[in-house]
């Protein structure tokens, strides 16, 4: 399995040389992206920490992996959907704790409160892993790395300090910061463009790809750095008011440990949650409560189906999105609505949940 990784990244290395002749500069990032987690793979493969906990690890990395595979060959749209940057923030340094030298401490301050943005998962997965790279790299001789996050207010004259200008407004500052070499002063301009890189050991495209998905996002980034003393990369996501308010989701189920599961996933985002063991009370939780955001059925239940109950509900709430649940491999589905086959991933069922709403807030 080694040597088969081992093969993978010589073949990322020698794509990334053909693709900088031809200038093809998108794939150049997305095959720079795909190294940096075809390394970290390999460095929790050869890790001597066997345990539950570190399988799930490379199980998850290495799913990574074959999405931004699957990212090169084909092109993809940006699935937008509603992500807690906490939680995001703490599984990417899990997985770095796991693979980085002993001689090098992060240290993670975050509040407990969620804090949620609008964007692709797999893209701010890659910023992370970018900007973490670039702090690890920055220190040869070990050192501590200090992550922190909290919810803030940007102002027109902290963005006049930014490299990358993006929303003023109510945003969740993410800092990262090393003690590490620093960057020159003559390179400071420079570190955006392509191909320049303050580390003897690279081809400057991570920052690059930072830049692009900071701008998609209307995010800003602030940079200091002092040579010899270590940089301090400040990002500011926007935050969504739309997520201010409560998202609202009727779970239609007529299995009482499948509604009891669903009540407590919903709850455990700070979201509230109307039960219904039928589709007639589902029908009338809805005629009390139509600003209901979201519905999560059961395909086959008694006197009518989740799709057709779907299409009832429309009636009362045109803007109401649907996850329909299903032991079938396919249903045919309504405009508006994802399908989950049973069972489901618990993981994958909250990433459906945020997709939709963050749709919600688009429409």
């Amino acid at each position: 399995m080694l040597d088969i990784l081992l093969l993978g990244m010589v073949l990322v290395e020698l794509g990334i040389i053909v693709l900088l002749k031809k200038k093809k500069r998108l794939i150049e990032v997305q095959l720079h992206d795909l190294k940096n987690t075809l390394t970290i793979l390999y460095s929790l493969i050869v890790s001597e920490q066997k345990s539950k906990h570190n399988n799930d690890l490379v199980i998850g990395v290495l799913q990574r992996a074959c999405l931004q595979v699957k990212d090169i060959l084909v092109s993809q749209k940006t699935q937008c959907s509603l992500i807690c940057i906490r939680d995001m923030v703490l599984s990417t340094i899990d997985e770095w704790q796991a693979i980085i030298t002993e001689n090098i401490e992060v240290e993670v301050e975050v509040p407990e409160k969620q804090m949620l943005i609008c964007g692709d998962k797999s893209e701010l997965k890659r910023l992370l892993d970018n900007l973490l790279q670039n702090a690890c790299r920055a220190m040869p001789e070990g050192g501590k790395i200090n992550v922190t996050l909290k919810e803030t207010e940007v102002t027109p004259q902290q963005l006049s300090h930014c490299v990358i200008k993006g929303k003023k407004g109510k945003c969740v500052a993410l800092r990262i910061q090393d003690k590490g070499v620093g960057i020159a002063p003559k390179l400071f301009k420079k570190i955006f463009r392509p191909f320049v890189s303050s580390f003897t050991q690279g081809i400057g495209l991570g920052l690059i790809s930072v830049c692009k998905i900071l701008k998609k996002y209307q995010a800003s980034l602030a940079v200091e750095s002092i040579e010899g003393k270590g940089s301090c990369f400040s990002i500011y996501f926007p935050l969504v008011d739309y997520f201010e308010k409560k998202a609202k989701i009727l779970v239609v189920d007529d299995d009482a440990m499948q509604r009891a599961l669903l009540e407590e996933l919903i709850k455990q985002d700070d979201r509230v949650c109307f039960l219904a063991e039928t589709p007639y009370a589902a029908l009338h939780i809805m005629k009390e409560n139509p600003d209901i955001d979201l519905l999560i059925t059961d395909m086959m239940m008694p006197n009518m189906n989740g799709d057709a109950l779907y299409q009832e509900l429309l009636l009362i709430n045109s803007r109401l999105k649907a996850i329909i649940l299903s032991g079938k491999t396919s249903v045919k589905l309504p405009p508006n609505a994802l399908f989950l086959e049973k069972p489901y991933n618990i993981a994958e069922l909250k990433d459906l949940i945020s997709q939709l709403l963050a749709k919600q807030y688009d429409s």
